[in-house]
């Protein structure tokens, strides 16, 4: 029963994501790609028994690039957000501090089983780290002039 909710769960986040195509976020590489890796990963820790760094902080670690695209879109769509630019550092400095506040502060005092882990918390800040620096990868291209910057390839 538990794999069909999940199932269910994974189709209703497609169809959200396949809405969101024509936005800029629902067609933003890194979202799509750490959704579909942040689903493999579940998958591979629930049912085929993965262990080490993916069970533990990779889902972590994908957090903030899954997910912040896909609530600033809605922060646009309800009026909240007046344009539709890359998130800014305090939009993600304060998704991060709200989901840190709401996993590892009131989560496992609220769910059962749920555990206090600092290390997420680093997990959380390196994956909005990374999702920064690829949200904004124009400015860095001319300042570094590496390869992997230049969007213009993708």
């Amino acid at each position: 029963m538990i794999l069909w909710g999940k199932l269910l769960l994974a189709i209703l986040t497609g169809l959200i994501l396949v809405a969101l195509l024509w936005f800029r976020y629902g067609r933003d590489p890194l979202c799509w790609s750490c959704c579909l890796l942040y689903a493999i990963n579940s998958l591979g820790r629930d049912y085929w028994g993965w262990s080490g760094f993916s069970a533990s902080y990779l889902n972590d670690f994908l957090l903030i690039p899954c997910a912040l695209p896909l609530i600033l879109w809605m922060h646009r769509h309800w009026g909240w957000r007046s344009v539709s630019a890359p998130p800014t550092i305090a939009e993600t400095g304060g998704h991060l501090l709200v989901w840190s506040l709401v996993a590892e502060g009131w989560g496992p005092t609220w769910f059962a089983g749920a555990v206090r882990d600092p290390w997420d918390l680093l997990a959380y800040s390196l994956g909005a780290a990374a999702a920064m620096v690829w949200w904004h990868r124009d400015r860095w291209r001319g300042r570094l002039g590496v390869w992997w910057f230049n969007s213009e390839k993708i």
